[in-house]
């Protein structure tokens, strides 16, 4: 994992594609599970939230 974190760098518009891509993902799941899709917001991507999150981490706000 070392070996590879060092010979590759992600870049700040790779991991908005992966937050995207996860915001998608999350949103059709709920969708499938009955929840109506006007009641789904997708955020949008946030270059501060991005470069503060720790690695992997997916933040979810739920309204009701």
């Amino acid at each position: 994992e070392n070996h590879l974190a060092e010979r590759y760098v992600i870049t700040d518009n790779e991991l908005r594609i992966l937050a995207n891509e996860r915001e998608q993902l999350v949103a059709n799941v709920l969708s499938e599970m009955g929840l109506e899709r006007q009641r789904i917001f997708v955020k949008g991507d946030d270059a501060e939230i991005l470069a503060d999150a720790p690695s992997g981490r997916v933040e979810f706000e739920l309204l009701y």
